[in-house]
């Protein structure tokens, strides 16, 4: 997730070979509990319109892998 503004979902960028890595977490957290698309933003990762722990779930499938 390199450089913030968050531009991409973390599988995404893992898939691109970005990683996922402490950026990413830190946005997630900077986002969670948000509940509208508009605040949820790229860390909505399955798409549910808000942030929660399956968000973080697919996030950590994909920690720190290269």
């Amino acid at each position: 997730f390199p450089c913030l503004p968050y531009a991409e979902d973390p599988i995404i960028r893992y898939l691109t070979g970005d990683g996922v890595g402490l950026e990413d977490l830190v946005y997630l957290a900077g986002r969670w509990m948000a509940s509208t698309p508009e605040t949820a933003g790229a860390a909505d990762v399955d798409g549910n319109g808000k942030v929660d722990l399956q968000d973080f779930g697919i996030l950590s499938e994909y920690w720190m892998l290269e």
